[in-house]
C-alpha cells in the first residue's frame, strides 16, 4: 500500500493536505532546519482542528532539531509535543557520539517516538 505524507507547517497547509487525501499530517516547520519544531500551542490548536473533521489521520509532529547529548531538552520537548494530541513525535538522531545513548533514552519515554537518523552532518 502506498500512502502521501504531507510535512505542513500551518493549519491552512494542513487542511489542504487533507482535503488533497495526505493521509499521514505531519507538522514541521522547515525554515528552523531539518526538523524544525512547530510551537507546541499551535500543534495543539491544529491537532484539534483536525480532529474534529478528520478524526482518524493520523498526525506527527518534529521537536526542532538538537543534539544527541540534549537529553533534557529532548525530553522535554518530546513530552510537550505528545501532550499537544500529537500521534507521533519525530526525533532526529545524528551519527556518531551518543546516538545509541540517544535512541535508548528515547525509547524509555512515554510517548510514540519515531527516530529519524540523518545521514550527513549538515555540510
Amino acid at each position: 500500500m502506498t500512502a502521501l505524507l504531507a510535512s505542513v507547517r500551518s493549519a491552512d497547509e494542513t487542511f489542504n493536505a487533507a482535503k488533497a487525501g495526505a493521509k499521514l499530517i505531519d507538522l514541521k516547520e522547515p525554515s528552523a532546519g531539518a526538523l524544525g519544531g512547530v510551537a507546541t500551542g499551535e500543534i495543539a490548536r491544529i491537532v484539534s482542528a483536525l480532529r474534529a473533521q478528520y478524526a482518524l489521520r493520523p498526525i506527527s509532529a518534529t521537536i526542532g532539531d538538537l543534539p544527541n547529548d540534549a537529553l533534557d531538552e529532548m525530553t522535554t520537548r518530546v513530552l510537550d509535543v505528545a501532550a499537544a494530541g500529537v500521534d507521533y513525535v519525530k526525533v532526529g538522531i545524528s551519527p556518531g557520539a551518543g546516538a545509541a545513548a540517544c535512541l535508548r533514552h528515547l525509547a524509555g519515554l512515554p510517548a510514540v517516538v519515531v527516530p529519524v537518523l540523518l545521514s550527513d552532518d549538515g555540510a
